[in-house]
């Protein structure tokens, strides 16, 4: 396995073979992405759009009924909440400390995964995942299937919700 050396400029010369199996040339731009304990190196692409292309394939399904499917259930979670939601909403703002950082987290992120939101301080995990399940129930919050995890952002109610009820963050 070739290596490299960290110089006391923290420069790396890249081993040549390397190079050449790259088709790397001097004045190239790379990609460094630290993954877990792991430095690694991408060649950034010369289109950004060319090279996202097909990544989210499979993301809303994988037949044009699973596509169909989801469309569907997101443009009925537009919809107008049920009578006596906002009051359900409103008590367990009132009664839970998770509930609000979830929509803090929510509306200050865009979206968060359910591993982020454990590693957050402060939640306790039988009541993120209590809280979670009233906020999606209520259509404040909806989850996204993402590979094996699970993605949740605020709908569109979520948001006028984070406005008319400030949440705050501790």
């Amino acid at each position: 396995m070739p290596e490299a050396t960290i110089s006391s400029k923290y420069q790396v010369t890249i081993p040549m073979d390397t190079v050449r199996s790259l088709g790397l040339k001097a004045g190239d731009k790379l990609i460094i992405r630290l993954v877990g304990d792991h430095i690694v190196m991408l060649p950034r692409p010369e289109s950004w759009a060319t090279w996202a292309k097909g990544r989210l394939k499979g993301l809303y399904g994988n037949t044009v009924e699973d596509v169909d499917r989801y469309v569907a259930e997101e443009r009925a979670s537009w919809g107008p909440p049920e009578a006596g939601t906002a009051e359900r909403i409103e008590d367990l703002l009132a009664s839970s400390s998770t509930a609000p950082r979830i929509l803090h987290v929510l509306k200050e992120r865009g979206s968060e995964t359910y591993g982020n939101l454990i590693k957050r301080r402060s939640v306790d995990l039988p009541d993120l995942d209590r809280d979670l399940h009233e906020l999606e129930e209520r259509r404040a919050v909806k989850s996204i299937k993402v590979g094996a995890d699970t993605r949740y952002r605020l709908t569109e109610y979520g948001r006028i919700l984070s406005r008319q009820y400030p949440v705050r963050a501790s």
